[in-house]
């Protein structure tokens, strides 16, 4: 058990350092534009655009980090473990008609799921 707290442990520091790695990153690319911005003597302040498109990633990471830990994930798999357990037998064998005719492909394009067929 302990080895696996250690490795547990290395896995989240490696998630915020990674986190930390690309916020800085962030910083320093948007100071770039900021300067960039200014110095060419642009009214219109563009560098908000990419500030706030990466901005999102920005949060998305922080929450995937620090927000929705892996205790979470552990409980939500432990959950779905559990719910298929309960009822394999009985969601495989409602879902196994539609799930063949998403599988299977129209005679012009392979791509396409085929919804002519009657369950």
């Amino acid at each position: 058990m302990g080895e696996e707290k250690k490795e547990a442990a290395r896995k989240r520091a490696r998630a915020k350092m990674d986190f930390i790695r690309h916020f800085a990153t962030y910083v320093v690319v948007m100071v770039i534009l900021i300067i960039i911005n200014n110095v060419t003597g642009s009214g219109y302040q563009w560098w908000i655009w990419p500030a706030t498109g990466w901005g999102i990633g920005i949060l998305t990471h922080f929450m995937g980090t620090f927000v929705f830990t892996s205790r979470m994930e552990q409980k939500i798999a432990e959950k779905e473990l559990e719910n298929m357990d309960k009822g394999q037998g009985q969601e495989s064998s409602e879902n196994a008609p539609a799930l063949s005719r998403l599988k299977e492909p129209t005679e012009g394009n392979p791509i396409e799921r085929n919804t002519n067929k009657e369950a």
